[in-house]
């Protein structure tokens, strides 16, 4: 089967300038000005999706994402991170500014990868914050089988592709067990399913902005990030708002 992931990429923008890559192993501002951000902002057409053949109703829901603002992350979850160094999430948090979640598996043939790059053009587009002095980005793998060096080198290669070296500092690539990426990924809203058949996992598309405390503040769904959406939502996030959830758009990677 082909992945409904390839399909839909070929018809959207959320590669644009930024290419595939690969590794081996004041007071925040109302949510109506985000929400305006992104009304006003075009993105994908895709009146025409359909879910993929095969994929059944229980996988469709176990495999979408889900509005869960004001839940709370378990910030005493246990990962590596890319060094392979033991990390609580909690380490992240407290720090007096927001951050931003995102899950996906470094050996993902199709929807991670646009997860990846969308991200990558969106906070290359920020040049009015920092990341790791005004925000920090987690990105977190639900492949309970892939390790801290596969992480530490697909960290170097967007590091890489971003051209800001410094970011690493900011940019924190975790691989976990299975009940501990799991807890985290069910507070947060991403659900995500194993086929056995192909080996791989059937999943959505978001980014979730998180509180400087922990709590998710907004979801926004989808594989491309306006930067204007973006950077309001962590202005909002970083005051401890809770923003609204935008429209959610139907993405699966599902073999």
């Amino acid at each position: 089967r082909v992945s409904l992931s390839i399909l839909l990429l070929g018809g959207l923008a959320v590669v644009g300038s930024a290419q595939t890559v690969r590794a081996d192993e004041g007071s925040a501002p109302e949510a109506a000005s985000v929400t305006s951000s992104a009304a006003a902002f075009k993105g994908p057409d895709l009146s025409g999706y359909k879910a993929p053949a095969g994929m059944g109703e229980e996988v469709g829901e176990e495999a979408k994402v889900v509005d869960k603002r004001n839940s709370q992350l378990p910030l005493d979850a246990g990962f590596d991170d890319e060094a392979g160094t033991r990390v609580k999430l909690g380490d992240y948090f407290g720090k007096g500014r927001p951050i931003l979640v995102q899950f996906v598996y470094f050996r993902c043939p199709g929807l991670c990868n646009a997860v990846l790059n969308g991200t990558l053009e969106a906070i290359g587009d920020l040049d009015s914050m920092k990341i790791g002095r005004d925000y920090d980005l987690i990105t977190i793998s639900i492949n309970p089988s892939e390790t801290a060096n596969l992480a530490r080198a697909k960290k170097a290669a967007y590091l890489r592709q971003l051209g800001k070296p410094e970011a690493g500092e900011g940019w924190h690539f975790l691989t976990g067990n299975e009940q501990e990426i799991r807890r985290v990924a069910n507070a947060a809203g991403f659900g995500y399913r194993f086929d056995e058949e192909s080996k791989e996992f059937a999943h959505g598309a978001a980014l979730f902005v998180l509180t400087p405390e922990g709590t998710v503040s907004r979801t926004i769904s989808g594989a491309y990030y306006n930067e204007q959406t973006v950077r309001l939502s962590l202005v909002e996030a970083a005051d401890g708002q809770i923003g609204s959830a935008f429209d959610q758009v139907l993405l699966f990677c599902y073999h």
